[in-house]
């Protein structure tokens, strides 16, 4: 028999317990962020009672149909801040029975049930998830007086994958729709835009070869203030834009993530200039990694609200201050008081 090496076996009784506690410790770091955020976020949120329309300030994160959108409303003025689809046009779920069009209406409608935004601006351009702005854009009761929509050249010199027809074929539908209404393409300038009690300054993370399909395109983003406070809406955008963004955008009371949240990188130097009390998504099911949610919820320090576990989310403004509140199942948004036409039947 072998002689027991007494030595060897004390070394192993000491490294078991230091793996164990460095398990430990990983196990407790992972999953404090998101008990934080589940007490920061644990009082469930009010309904919204849409009151005291005309001279209310709110915005509405809403994901009907799948897209990400926020229309944003001040004293009876709007604005549409138009993402784009949170999942692929074939993961969808298509048993909602309220459209972008159709919020639209219930919320933003005059008396004729016309719509008459200021501002519609288009996050992203050469996506192969914009297939419902066209169809926006086309609806006779929605129009827009300015529309902010990055004009591509897509080029002649060579042939596109499956991918980028897709993207090609989808700009210009919606270029055409927007064309056709008549709609004034606007410049994205430097200058701030009125909208009621709200300054809206649109954000481009356009880099390099930008203007030309497959150059570095970057998206729209909006950054909404009113007096003290302010909001920052993402577009498309990555670690590379945030990085470029922190000195334009400062300290934010809200900050909408990006559509398709959970895939993008959130430098902590961005994170610390944002600080925002909270932070709204839209994915369909949140997938943010440990290092993330650390991030989101540690280092910037915001409470993590997701639009599609709430129903939708509005954040009301009116009192200077930032109220989150629920815009409700798509039922109770159905059962509003603008009722909506019943989907045609087989036998009609």
């Amino acid at each position: 028999m072998k002689a027991i090496n007494l030595a060897r076996l004390k070394n192993k009784s000491k490294i078991i317990p230091l793996i164990i506690l460095i398990v430990v410790i990983a196990v407790v770091l992972t999953a404090l962020p998101y008990g934080v955020n589940a007490r920061r976020t644990s009082a469930e949120l009010p309904q919204s009672s849409f009151d005291e329309r005309g001279f209310a300030d709110r915005l509405h994160f809403m994901s009907f149909e799948g897209t990400d959108c926020v229309l944003i409303e001040s004293n009876n003025r709007f604005a549409l801040f138009y993402g784009a689809a949170v999942l692929d046009t074939e993961k969808q779920d298509t048993t909602s029975k309220i459209s972008i069009a159709d919020y639209l209406k219930l919320r933003a409608s005059d008396d004729k049930g016309k719509v008459l935004l200021d501002y519609l601006i288009c996050a992203d351009s050469a996506s192969d998830k914009i297939e419902g702005l066209a169809k926006l854009i086309k609806n006779t009761q929605i129009y827009a007086k300015n529309v902010y929509f990055k004009t591509l050249d897509f080029g002649s010199d060579k042939p596109l994958d499956e991918k980028a027809e897709t993207a090609k074929e989808l700009y210009y539908r919606v270029y055409e729709a927007i064309l056709d209404k008549n709609t004034p393409i606007s410049e994205i300038g430097d200058e701030e835009l009125s909208l009621g009690d709200y300054r809206l300054k649109i954000i481009d993370t356009a880099g390099e070869n930008a203007g030309k399909f497959g150059g570095d395109n970057g998206s729209l983003n909006v950054l909404v203030k009113k007096g003290d406070l302010a909001v920052f809406l993402a577009g498309n955008i990555h670690r590379r834009d945030m990085r470029r963004l922190k000195e334009k955008t400062g300290q934010v009371q809200l900050y909408k993530a990006p559509f398709g949240s959970g895939a993008k990188h959130f430098p902590r130097g961005f994170a610390k200039k944002l600080s925002p009390d909270y932070i709204i998504f839209s994915d369909k099911a949140p997938a943010f990694p440990p290092n993330l949610i650390w991030k989101l919820v540690m280092t910037a320090g915001g409470a993590l609200y997701g639009v599609n576990r709430e129903g939708g989310i509005v954040a009301d403004l009116s009192e200077n201050k930032v109220k989150l509140c629920k815009i409700g199942t798509i039922a109770k948004v159905a059962d509003s008081s603008v009722s909506l036409a019943p989907e045609p039947t087989a036998a009609s």
